[in-house]
């Protein structure tokens, strides 16, 4: 397409590909401005915030969003499957409530890995990375791992606020045997960049959330402490006042400028970066609203 010989038609933000869609929209009955508009319309929801919600080791997907229930007994699930929002879509009997709401997710059926391996297909559906990093290890995370999604989230959310832009619950991914998952922590970007994981049962024996704490071998536990969940205390300390807060923070702020010589020690920027990620948690009655399981329905 050229207007005058040797001047071909441009735009400085379309592209040739995007003339020539613009000029085939006629013929479907639409006009540019329609287009524009439900451009426009998209752009004023952006998404807020996303959770991800990793069951290591389940839920079988017979008893959950793929039931079997013409299948033999020995193959579909013990429960039956109820109907959707959704015009063909059945899913477990357990879960009403997203049933209710199936026209607002999707279930994602082509999802896939090609490795048997239990370590490594943690940090694929942790990282959101297939190959397999240099120097993996399946018994213990390497500084040579990809980056888990919540410390790329981290990464990108930094600048936005003192608070931590992601966050992990209720605890670390430890296998039975004592072995930390690989694919939770920062890798490859660096320790400063390991996620808040907020361990939600600290004091149970066992491994998983407590009380619903895993074994292989179905041994009976006794569970230590509480059995419920366990939100972190982002209170001030009895008898620490907001005011008397700000006042420790100006004086660690006179001695650090008293210490100029240590900024140049790359550690300094890191234990600045925790610092006010700490006070900032403290101080933020938005963060505590948010782990104030009381106000849940």
């Amino acid at each position: 397409m050229t207007g005058t010989v040797g001047s071909p038609i441009s735009h400085p933000h379309l592209s040739r590909r995007q003339w020539l869609q613009a000029g085939s929209i006629g013929l479907m009955g639409l006009t540019q401005a329609d287009v524009q508009a439900a451009r426009d319309q998209n752009r004023r929801a952006p998404v807020k915030s996303v959770i991800y919600l990793f069951l290591s080791g389940g839920l079988g997907q017979h008893d959950s969003f793929d039931m079997k229930p013409d299948a033999p007994d020995n193959i579909r699930g013990e429960f039956d499957p109820v109907s959707t929002r959704t015009p063909g879509l059945q899913i477990c009997e357990h879960l009403p409530r997203l049933a209710d709401c199936s026209d607002k997710w999707a279930v994602v059926r082509s999802l896939s890995h090609s490795t048997n391996g239990h370590s490594l297909g943690h940090h694929i559906m942790l990282t959101g990375r297939s190959d397999t990093p240099r120097g993996f290890s399946g018994n213990k995370p390497q500084a040579t791992d990809h980056p888990s999604i919540v410390s790329q989230v981290g990464y990108l959310l930094r600048d936005r606020s003192k608070l931590p832009g992601a966050a992990v619950i209720p605890d670390m991914i430890t296998h039975a045997s004592g072995r930390i998952i690989p694919g939770q922590f920062g890798g490859v970007m660096g320790e400063r960049h390991d996620p808040w994981i907020i361990n939600a049962a600290p004091q149970c024996r066992m491994f998983g959330a407590c009380p619903n704490c895993f074994d292989h071998q179905r041994r009976p536990v006794q569970h230590v402490g509480s059995t419920e969940f366990q939100p972190p205390n982002l209170a001030l300390a009895e008898g620490v006042t907001q005011r008397r807060l700000d006042d420790r923070t100006r004086l660690l702020g006179i001695v650090e400028r008293q210490q100029s010589h240590l900024d140049r020690l790359a550690s300094v920027t890191d234990l600045d970066r925790y610092r006010d990620s700490a006070i900032s948690l403290l101080s933020s009655s938005g963060v505590r609203k948010a782990f104030d399981l009381t106000t849940e329905p």
